[in-house]
């Protein structure tokens, strides 16, 4: 059988479980998005990006917020989606883009991959790059992040802990 870590993760970090896809997306229940986007205090007129973005469940809801959302995905077929909801999107490896130097981003949102093992921390990390000062990330992560002693697991909670807070549920 395959390791259930991610999947037990999951159950532990939402309270429920939907089965990822094929290539692992996962997409935001709803509860879950909205949510997020009320801990991001999104105020008409902020730029937002959503990293990951997947068929943008969380894009929608910044937008119904007031928000200007570009989004970034990696798939073509969600590319394509996100296109068609009149998101400015970049299809591209998240991981691989570089923060613009003047258009900083006043919000981050995002359901970043879990997998491979930890990704979403790398995700995370990646993505504090493109908040300017005084802006705000607001990400769901595994529930490991608050048991894990691994190296990048206890760095990840100090970074936490040095600029926000981390809301359990």
């Amino acid at each position: 059988g395959s390791d259930p870590t991610e999947a037990l993760e999951t159950v532990i970090e939402t309270g429920g479980f939907s089965r990822p896809q094929e290539d692992g997306y996962w997409p935001t229940p709803e509860p879950l998005a909205r949510r997020l986007v009320a801990l991001a205090e999104i105020r008409p007129g902020m730029r937002l990006i959503e990293p990951s973005a997947g068929t943008g469940v969380l894009a929608l809801l910044a937008r119904e917020a007031g928000a200007l959302v570009s989004c970034y995905e990696l798939d073509g077929a969600r590319c394509n989606e996100l296109r068609r909801l009149d998101f400015a999107t970049f299809c591209v490896d998240f991981l691989l883009t570089t923060p613009p130097p003047l258009l900083v981003d006043d919000r981050v949102l995002m359901n970043p991959p879990f997998a491979p093992r930890q990704a979403d921390i790398d995700h995370v990390l990646h993505a504090w790059r493109f908040v300017r000062r005084g802006g705000r990330l607001v990400t769901v992560m595994a529930a490991g992040i608050t048991f894990r002693q691994n190296r990048k697991t206890v760095e990840m909670r100090e970074t936490i802990e040095r600029y926000g807070h981390l809301e359990q549920n």
